[in-house]
């Protein structure tokens, strides 16, 4: 469903959790000068990433070949919002609960002030659905969510979307969320070894896990 207000096109955002694009309020007389646009998106080795990657050719192709899409890590997609706010960037990727904690400035954009146009929430790419992984070894150890209040978890990179997602669950639900943040290649063996209880792992429109959640499935167990 969308709503046209003051030149602006908005899509009315759903309470799941989703992966959404933001594009930055370009003056058109401007923008048709343009031969360059920036795709402000989470780190490498992410899906927002790696969906901005696949993804620079086709809309390249959309545009009639007027402009050539470059993909821009940053450390979270909370940064590549900020990015593209502060003029490095035309399109930034984020979710529902990024949208809302930047029009609350809430959050990494407490007293944040953009120096270019705010972004605004234009389409929906993908879902995504958030789950707790445990080594295989411990399952039998956490039955809900409630068996990982107050205990080490690393619930992806601190900024991310799905991060976010989790403190609001947790907040909602009245557990402690007490997170540890460790190096993306080092998940498994972090709950191996016991330095961290669990992974906030998660799946895209239900289908795959991020590059971080694809190990042996002797390593870890999941759940919702």
């Amino acid at each position: 469903m969308f709503r046209t207000r003051a030149g602006y096109t908005f899509s009315l955002l759903a309470a799941s959790v989703t992966a959404v694009f933001a594009f930055s309020a370009i003056d058109p007389a401007y923008a048709a000068e343009r031969k360059s646009l920036r795709w402000a998106t989470s780190q490498v080795g992410s899906y927002g990433y790696m969906v901005a990657a696949s993804m620079t050719r086709i809309v390249e192709a959309a545009l009639g070949g007027e402009y050539t899409v470059t993909v821009q890590p940053y450390a979270s997609p909370t940064v590549s919002m900020k990015a593209v706010m502060d003029g490095n960037g035309e399109i930034s990727y984020t979710a529902d609960i990024g949208m809302a904690e930047f029009q609350q400035r809430v959050g990494g954009f407490k007293g944040y002030q953009p120096k270019m146009p705010e972004i605004v929430h234009t389409w929906y790419a993908y879902p995504m659905e958030s789950m707790m992984a445990v080594a295989a070894k411990h399952a039998d150890k956490f039955k809900c969510w409630r068996d990982f209040s107050g205990k080490p978890v690393f619930f992806s990179n601190a900024g991310f979307m799905n991060w976010l997602n989790y403190m609001r669950v947790f907040k909602l639900l009245g557990y402690n969320f007490k997170h540890v943040q460790i190096d993306l290649k080092s998940n498994a063996d972090s709950m191996q070894s016991g330095s961290i209880v669990g992974s906030g792992v998660y799946t895209t429109a239900g289908r795959s896990l991020p590059p971080t959640g694809r190990k042996p499935r002797s390593a870890w167990t999941s759940g919702s």
